[in-house]
């Protein structure tokens, strides 16, 4: 949503009283684009080191020395996968 003039002003300045009270801002509450797009840029980031940080553990499953443990490796890898 495209806000023009004072409103978009207005929009601002309720949006950074917000943040200074310490709220949380939700996906459906107004927010300005350039923190938009830096929100979305972090959350990708984060769901990237998630799926890339159970590559290395995932090789390991085959090399488990017995059944539980594979579970318990199997388990954690899908956590990380479900994580991203």
């Amino acid at each position: 949503m495209i806000f023009e003039g004072s409103q978009n002003e207005d929009q601002l300045s309720l949006f950074e009283e917000r943040i200074a009270r310490g709220e949380k801002i939700g996906p459906g509450d107004w927010m300005p684009d350039e923190y938009h797009r830096q929100l979305i840029r972090m959350i990708s980031q984060h769901a990237h080191s998630e799926i890339m940080g159970m590559l290395p553990e995932g090789a390991w499953i085959t090399r488990a020395p017995n059944l539980r443990r594979k579970m318990v490796l199997m388990a954690k890898v899908q956590d990380e996968g479900g994580h991203g």
